[in-house]
């Protein structure tokens, strides 16, 4: 989900949401500093902020949530428990439960954000979209598109009453909105919202590339599934154009942009274009991949996992995928969402090189960790158990 600035007195920088399941935006949140309060307090709380911020950059969840915790505790002693303030303090919260699935608590901590703003401000305020979309967004996560649904439009109607909103915050709520939509399988409002977003953005000063891409990437999925693979290739074309006049020839956004590209590229069997794009990726993400794997190393892992596998190199990618899930394990924990959904793509290499019990295996140990969180019908769950009936027929 994007977040709007809903306090301009001072951007701090959150890396606020990266659910690794289904939503695939990163968005940044304003971190508002509170000038109430002893000196001394205030400084504290701060401190708990940044601290916050680092583990969550270097994979410390745990330790990113008890900075948070305290930072929240300060400003309740501060300000009590009903203070605007506390805010944006449940939605940092209520997302860093979301990086270690605790969802059952990042639902509650986001409905307090929620309740807390309907308070200060009443039912109808433009102020009740920001955490509107942080429920939206939890609730695509997990699949529960009607819920997702409705909070993320009544968060619309709100930006939409709003004169004075800038539109990129607006055209960020119609990208979370059209994201919903394209997981609930409803591609024509989707790709309408998701266009309507990208001209906003595309004309906003200074332009915002990250954005601008993300919706490009949502476009060519959902041409993908409509089966316009004209329209589609274009949007993939686009976006690596955009990452590369932005960003650094070596970028990690780069990278990303020309794997897109070469997917869709194996996905219409033009292997050839698919591998001239491949070999460039791999040479990025090589540079950021060593001998220690770590947290910020797991994209490059993925993707070099992943352009090994469609350009044959089996052994090369089982190798990586094994490496990547031993990271995860430490970093979150053995029985997390993340790992489930990569023990989905470790079966799948394994199925090729025809490991077919050790396959099933890993599927097996994915479909129990997802339904420790997810219904039944979720699609990841859906996913694996449509993958392990092709084995074991």
């Amino acid at each position: 989900m994007e977040f709007q600035t809903r306090n301009k007195t001072r951007e701090k920088i959150f890396l606020i949401r990266s659910m690794p399941i289904i939503t695939a935006l990163l968005f940044f949140m304003a971190m508002p500093v509170w000038s109430a309060g002893p000196m001394i307090d205030g400084y504290t709380l701060d401190i708990s902020q940044s601290g916050a911020v680092n583990s969550i950059r270097d994979g410390k969840f745990s330790d990113a949530i008890l900075g948070e915790e305290k930072a929240l505790k300060i400003d309740e002693e501060l300000k009590g428990p009903l203070h605007p303030s506390l805010v944006s303090l449940y939605d940092n919260l209520g997302t860093l439960y979301c990086y270690v699935a605790d969802y059952v608590k990042a639902e509650k901590d986001y409905k307090w954000a929620l309740a807390l703003t309907e308070q200060s401000f009443g039912a109808n305020d433009p102020n009740i979209a920001g955490p509107l979309e942080y429920l939206a967004g939890l609730y695509n996560d997990m699949s529960r598109l009607a819920e997702a649904e409705l909070a993320a439009k009544r968060a619309l109607t709100l930006r939409e009453s709003d004169p004075s909103l800038d539109p990129l915050i607006l055209a960020q709520t119609q990208c979370l909105l059209g994201q919903i939509e394209l997981n609930f399988h409803k591609y024509s409002q989707a790709q309408e919202l998701l266009q309507k977003a990208l001209t906003a953005a595309e004309k906003s000063s200074p332009v915002n590339p990250d954005f601008s891409i993300a919706l490009l990437n949502l476009l060519a999925r959902t041409c993908q599934l409509e089966n316009n693979a004209t329209q589609a290739q274009s949007c993939l074309e686009k976006s690596l154009n955009i990452s590369q006049k932005n960003f650094h020839a070596d970028d990690i956004r780069v990278s990303d942009a020309m794997t897109r590209l070469a997917d869709f590229f194996h996905g219409r069997g033009s292997d050839q274009k698919a591998q001239s794009l491949y070999a460039s990726a791999f040479k990025i993400d090589q540079r950021y991949v060593g001998s220690v794997y770590t947290y910020q190393s797991l994209p490059y892992l993925k993707r070099m996992a992943k352009a090994y596998f469609t350009t044959g190199d089996i052994q090369s990618s089982e190798t990586l995928w094994l490496k990547t899930l031993q990271t995860e394990k430490e970093v979150y924990n053995p029985n997390h969402p993340q790992v489930a959904l990569d023990l989905i793509q470790l079966a799948q290499v394994e199925s090729a090189s025809g490991k077919k019990q050790e396959a099933a295996k890993n599927l097996k140990q994915s479909i129990e960790i997802l339904k420790g969180y997810f219904s039944d019908d979720h699609p990841l769950i859906v996913q694996a158990q449509t993958q392990l009936g092709k084995l074991e027929k």
